[in-house]
């Protein structure tokens, strides 16, 4: 009787390799494919149209673990300049953490603001967030934290793939904790 049982959790191990590795080379392409739009013009992109696309994508993860995504635009009309692809995966990387990293009825806040200058966009999560020791290296390549490690399948390559994407739109990226929700939030800075 214990064959079954073995074979049972070496089925869930290699399932779960699959799922790691299935990401991993998700990762890469995405992030080869960053590197090679550098000669893409920037546009003027209508910025919510783009968050609630990524939003949908990302709606049976978060309600998976009945997470309630909320955001708050002050104006539908709020464009910036970008290209497609780098926003895309901008947006479908910072949501899809915010997903990962929040925990059961967790929340995630995307807030959607302009200024004379820049356009705003913040990612708020209910998770545990990152120490301000730990901000500059979630950038890095292939870096995890040892935290959350063990929490969800990931490459430690969003974040990598993330700032790639805005340093090809001429944007800032920042991290700071979440005062509405008390985990992480991730500020990207667009021109307008």
């Amino acid at each position: 009787t214990t064959y079954p049982k073995q074979l049972k959790e070496n089925i869930i191990d290699l399932n779960l390799s699959l799922k790691r590795m299935t990401h991993l080379v998700g990762q890469l392409m995405s992030l080869a494919h960053q590197e090679t739009l550098q000669d893409e013009s920037l546009q003027s992109l209508h910025l919510i149209d783009y968050v609630r696309q990524c939003v949908s994508q990302m709606l049976a993860n978060a309600r998976h673990k009945n997470i309630d995504i909320q955001v708050d635009c002050e104006s539908e009309n709020i464009a910036v300049l970008a290209k497609h692809s780098s926003l895309e995966s901008i947006l479908m990387n910072l949501i899809d953490n915010a997903v990962k990293y929040s925990p059961q009825f967790g929340q995630i806040l995307i807030v959607i603001y302009a200024t004379d200058q820049h356009v705003y966009l913040e990612v708020h999560d209910s998770g545990s967030g990152i120490s301000e020791e730990q901000r500059d290296l979630v950038f890095q390549r292939f870096v995890r934290l040892q935290e959350t490690q063990n929490q969800v399948i990931g490459s430690g390559l969003g974040l990598s793939i993330v700032q790639s994407a805005v340093e090809s739109i001429h944007a800032s990226i920042q991290l700071n904790s979440s005062e509405q929700l008390k985990g992480l939030k991730v500020s990207v800075i667009f021109k307008k």
